[in-house]
């Protein structure tokens, strides 16, 4: 809303009146393109982050330790203010966390759930208080992708475990068959 006022009567002249109209509507069509792209800014981080997952996932001998801290890093990046957010992954009691991360009241987390056991927490915290949004100071969308990346990690760490398993199976069938 634009809103001009003067005492006295008639002070504005139709084209000045016209030319206001036109100024609003112009505002109101910059407002819009601004939140448009800061949304949109928002949505290219949050796609970085679960393809930078994926990187991390298919990288060929590397541990699951060494992923889960790679994805830690890049959890800060991908919420509203990076400068500010810190990550912190917990699976069976073992942490891996950015540093400097300290736990703090505006958090937001979500559980890693493994064949349906609660294996751990996926969390990330602001160092400084920020004004409340959705959920704390925190997105709504920021919630779905905390909640896809615990269900990236939980599946990492069945792809994992499954890989585990059969090369132990390998290596128990070699020592039967060098044995037999």
């Amino acid at each position: 809303l634009l809103q001009l006022k003067s005492r006295r009567r008639d002070y504005f002249t139709e084209d000045e009146i016209e030319l206001y109209e036109d100024l609003a509507q112009n505002l109101g069509i910059a407002v819009v393109n601004q939140r448009v792209h800061a949304a949109s800014h928002e949505r290219v981080k949050e796609l970085t982050c679960l393809y930078g997952i994926a990187q991390a996932a298919e990288r060929p001998g590397i541990s699951l330790e060494e992923i889960l801290q790679r994805i830690v890093g890049l959890l800060s990046q991908a919420w509203q203010y990076p400068e500010i957010a810190f990550g912190k992954i917990i699976l069976d009691g073992v942490s891996y966390s950015t540093p400097g991360f300290q736990d703090t009241r505006q958090k937001q987390s979500a559980t890693i759930t493994v064949n349906g056991k609660n294996r751990g927490v996926v969390e990330v915290v602001y160092a400084d208080k920020k004004p409340k949004l959705d959920e704390g100071p925190f997105l709504k969308e920021e919630r779905s992708l905390i909640d896809a990346v615990a269900r990236q990690v939980a599946l990492l760490i069945e792809r994992k475990e499954v890989e585990e398993d059969k090369s132990n199976l390998q290596n128990q069938l070699r020592h039967a068959n060098q044995i037999g």
